[in-house]
């Protein structure tokens, strides 16, 4: 299963919901959180926010360099060492 662009925060509580039944049938989560690029968010901040109950649950989570710093709230390689 591939999670990548989400609306608002209430779609990650309803995907970790699902989750929670069913992860044991996925023989893959990969989570792709569409939130930023180019130094800009362009999703909300609870957005944002829930993006990591996601996280737990996969086996892959691909964010790019501006959604790593918008989910650690740091910035370069310190957003990566926190991530």
């Amino acid at each position: 299963m591939v999670i990548g662009y989400l609306a608002d925060a209430g779609q990650v509580a309803s995907l970790s919901a699902f989750l929670a039944d069913r992860r044991q049938h996925l023989s893959a989560l990969v989570v792709d959180p569409i939130c930023g690029d180019e130094g800009r968010a362009y999703v909300s901040e609870p957005l944002i926010r829930a993006w990591p109950d996601l996280f737990a649950s996969a086996d892959w989570v691909f964010p790019n360099q501006t959604e790593i710093e918008l989910l650690t709230g740091e910035r370069g390689e310190l957003a990566i060492a926190a991530f």
